[in-house]
């Protein structure tokens, strides 16, 4: 029955999610973000390798110009600051590139997230005994089946294809330098872009198993939610006790002004409701207490002790009990019958 109980079999709570994300718990693949960087660079290397050999062409040159000049540290400046320019301008847009692959796919997969738990120092992940446990995990083992094939699987698809293109290459005995060099990018570029698109399938199916290992791991108890609820909505109890206390001071601050009422008009037995008004300062009469059965007759009670007129209409009390609330004037259509009702307060009070 315990294990029935701690089943993980609901999906998890919109809190719960929110706190894993707060410590940097996200479904993310890191295998997404290498696999686009990769074949990304391979055809950013595509369309951008024509302007970097000639610019690499042209380096070399001043560089090989340079080496006329006198060697002092005004012509090693000269160098240096060349080099470090042109360095600059080849490789600026290939970085360009890589951040770009990687902070946009990291957004798609999490969007922007800063985690300031995630960088606490936890002692507990400094224990060698857990990070024995966790380094021969089911999920550890899985990370190292998933890294084994995929070495397989690239060396594979690159042998094949070379040993596609060796009776081109039996032949470059008798090219120049230029087309052995020509040849070698076209087969190091088919080489690249095929195992771009296959680690980029890989990765792919990689984000999707993540994204369910992680709503797995996510999943709560049947009492973990019922706690959850619980801590959100307040304990029923609770909220059950709070409202009755609430009831409770309620009835009695309306207790407390059936003393200053005018009048209570009672079913006799069933309904009970006071009733006040000033001349001068009330449009019209005003309920300030009302009650049925128990309620009604403490109401009845508190009026005969303090000398409040106590008058018995059933008609005029039901429709009073039912229709006005607490501390509002009574409707116009029993303005004559109350009128003629706190006239009589008038004779009550007045000594014989």
């Amino acid at each position: 029955m315990a294990g029935e109980k701690d089943e993980k079999t609901e999906q998890a709570t919109g809190k719960k999610l929110q706190e894993a994300r707060s410590e940097g718990k996200v479904a993310q693949s890191k295998e997404l973000s290498s696999a686009a960087t990769l074949l990304g660079t391979t055809f950013f290397f595509l369309l951008y390798g024509p302007y970097l050999m000639k610019t690499m062409g042209l380096f070399l040159r001043e560089i090989f110009t340079m080496t006329h000049y006198p060697i002092n540290s005004a012509s090693l400046e000269r160098i240096m600051v060349f080099a470090t320019v042109v360095s600059a301008k080849l490789l600026a847009p290939f970085f360009i590139m890589v951040l770009i692959l990687g902070v946009g796919i990291n957004l798609y997969q999490v969007g922007f997230m800063i985690t300031p738990k995630a960088l606490k120092l936890k002692f507990e992940q400094l224990n060698p005994v857990t990070g024995w446990g966790k380094f021969f995990s089911k999920k550890s083992l899985a990370e190292l089946l998933k890294s084994l094939f995929k070495i397989f699987a690239i060396s594979y698809l690159a042998y094949y294809v070379v040993r596609g293109k060796l009776g081109m290459m039996s032949t470059m005995a008798d090219m120049d330098v230029i087309d052995i060099i020509t040849i070698f990018s076209h087969i190091l570029f088919e080489i690249m872009w095929k195992i771009g698109l296959m680690v980029t399938l890989m990765a792919i199916a990689d984000y999707i198993y993540q994204k369910w290992q992680f709503a797995q791991d996510m999943k709560m108890a049947k009492h973990e939610v019922k706690e959850e609820r619980k801590q959100m909505e307040g304990d029923p109890k609770v909220k059950g006790r709070i409202r009755q206390i609430q009831r409770d001071m309620a009835r009695q601050r309306m207790m407390d002004d059936v003393p200053k009422s005018d009048v209570v008009v009672t079913n006799p037995t069933h309904y009970a409701v006071a009733l006040s008004y000033s001349l001068g300062d009330d449009k019209a009469p005003i309920v300030v207490a009302k009650g049925q059965r128990l309620v009604a007759l403490r109401i009845r009670e508190i009026a005969r002790e303090n000398g409040v007129l106590v008058h018995e209409a059933p008609p005029i009390a039901r429709s009073l009990f039912k229709t006005v609330d607490i501390g509002d004037e009574i409707p116009e259509n029993l303005y004559k019958a109350v009128a003629e009702i706190l006239a009589l307060v008038d004779k009550f009070k007045s000594p014989s």
